[in-house]
């Protein structure tokens, strides 16, 4: 495990059925707050984004951020990336993620190559890579017995 400080977001279900309100604080120290919505067995409303579609967006805007700065640290014509992102799960759980890479620019077969190779290196492409384990704790069992 890396020594860098874990990545904490905080999420609340009040009673405003279905709708989470969801914090996170970047290490600058910035919070940022988004409302989702659970659409899950037809329960909700698509009035704001499901989580599902959270993961799609953190993985899609993260692919393109990276092929952007490969891009300009190699001075490469890349006029713009865009990336679309899909999902199925499957009934055994498993999930299989599709990823439609858009370069627009004057760009060569050589380079075209090279920032494909690099769409694979964003952070979170490399999380859902490895192996992930989630360890979920009742965090007032400890203060309340």
């Amino acid at each position: 495990m890396s020594d860098a400080a874990p990545s904490v977001s905080t999420a609340t279900a009040d009673a405003t059925r279905y709708l989470v309100h969801a914090t996170t604080t970047s290490p600058g120290g910035t919070t940022h707050t988004i409302t989702t919505n659970s659409v899950w067995q037809e329960q909700g409303s698509d009035e704001e984004l499901s989580a599902k579609q959270l993961v799609d967006v953190a993985l899609s805007s993260c692919i393109a951020a990276t092929v952007r700065i490969a891009a300009d640290a190699r001075n490469t014509a890349l006029d713009e990336v865009s990336v679309d992102v899909s999902h199925v799960t499957a009934d055994d759980g498993s999930t299989e993620f599709t990823v439609a890479l858009h370069l627009t620019g004057d760009l060569s077969d050589k380079e075209r190559a090279g920032l494909i190779r690099v769409a694979h290196h964003c952070p979170v492409s490399k999380m859902f890579g490895n192996s992930i384990e989630i360890g979920i704790v009742d965090a007032d069992a400890a203060t309340s017995g």
